[in-house]
């Protein structure tokens, strides 16, 4: 569909809601194909409504109006590389006997785990994003190799209740095998309320991730769950440890799943200053110079630059300037600060106003706006999600 298209829908929808509609909000409508069904007055329909629903949505994380947090893996030398996969090895072999993937790969995946171009559509399909796994054998559905069109979504208004007013949802799938109608109401009663607060990313194409949210105790919820537990115990990726669970496979291919060292910056950039902290996860084993090495590597590549220490004499003009100021952040005229500098701190005497004023400004914007490098991870390359 043309982008120009989409635009127009975007806009409309927005129109509708009375709101601009979220980047993340959007990119999800999209993954879910709302905008590109909605040619009719039902499938305008079906956008608003999905649209409302992610807006409010538990599981959207918030998005914050300045900050980022990625993450860097330390660069590892032989043995520290050696032996980090050497663990890896290990968990994962400790994964596979985990008694909730080996219930979950018996009574899901018939005892067996499924090839990349299985594992795709599986967390893909409607089916398995909103059926019970007792729903499947009701209606006789294979749990892997079958197809899903949506023929409708329908919103309708739950009973008042001490909490205030919930939507449910209706949804009808067409799912061959075996070519049945399946039409599924979430939830039950009134006394739950829809939450979308999970989900599961799967590989859509190399590179890049999908995400599919899970209609509780679906399918996807069960691996959904199946995936955190793995995440408590091994530290893994969420998307990694459900594709672990379908597969058997990383999608890290030779890299460690979770790195013995790794760099963890806070950004945040906000009207009156720059913030930037790193935060350094490291095993015990790892050796101080490799902690060292890694750390003045990552200082480096925020600063774009050496580390070079602001003039003390700077910092105390900044500090004597900022008293000055009034409670509205006015300054006094600059040549009275001048002589009042002069009287207080004669070691550091100011012949030039303009000098004072030009030290005053650049130890500020140095200070408070340093200009960092936004981070931004180093790739352990996207895993090759090819067949």
């Amino acid at each position: 569909m043309e982008a120009e298209v989409l635009q127009k829908r975007r806009a409309w929808l927005a129109q509708q809601l009375g709101r601009g509609v979220p980047d993340r909000v959007w990119d999800l409508l999209l993954e879910m194909s709302y905008p590109q069904d909605a040619e009719d007055n039902q499938g305008r329909e079906n956008l608003v409504f999905m649209a409302r629903l992610l807006l409010k949505a538990r599981g959207i994380p918030p998005q914050g109006h300045h900050g980022v947090t990625k993450e860097y893996d330390g660069e590892l030398d032989e043995y520290e590389t050696e032996r980090a996969l050497t663990v890896a090895e290990c968990l994962t072999k400790a994964a596979a006997l985990r008694p909730s993937v080996r219930d979950f790969r018996a009574e899901i995946l018939g005892g067996t785990t499924l090839m990349a171009d299985q594992a795709r559509p599986f967390v893909q399909s409607l089916a398995v994003q909103c059926l019970t796994r007792q729903q499947f054998a009701q209606w006789d559905i294979p749990l892997v190799g079958h197809s899903v069109k949506r023929l409708s979504v329908d919103p309708t208004a739950l009973p008042a209740t001490d909490t205030g007013r919930d939507e449910v949802v209706t949804i009808s799938l067409l799912v061959e095998p075996p070519g049945c109608t399946v039409t599924v109401r979430h939830p039950d009663t009134a006394e739950d309320s829809f939450r979308l607060d999970r989900y599961v990313s799967a590989p859509a194409r190399e590179g890049h991730l999908t995400r599919q949210w899970a209609w509780p105790g679906s399918v996807l919820d069960d691996l959904y769950f199946v995936g955190q537990e793995l995440v408590r115990l091994y530290r893994w990726e969420a998307w990694d440890a459900c594709w672990f669970v379908l597969t058997g496979q990383s999608c890290e291919s030779a890299a460690p799943r979770v790195s013995p060292l790794t760099c963890s910056p806070q950004y945040t950039y906000t009207q009156d200053h720059e913030y930037a902290a790193i935060t350094l996860t490291v095993e015990p084993w790892m050796p101080a110079a490799s902690v060292l090495k890694a750390y003045r590597q990552y200082q480096k590549m925020l600063l774009h630059r050496d580390n070079r220490p602001l003039k003390v004499r700077n910092l105390a003009l900044l500090r004597f300037v900022t008293q000055c100021m009034d409670d509205h952040g006015d300054l006094p005229p600059w040549r009275d600060l001048l002589e009042k500098w002069n009287t207080n701190r004669p070691e550091w005497r100011y012949r030039d106003v303009r000098n004072l004023n030009r030290d005053y400004h650049t130890t500020r914007q140095a200070l408070l706006f340093p200009a960092y490098n936004k981070p931004v991870r180093k790739q352990n390359p996207p895993p090759p999600f090819e067949d």
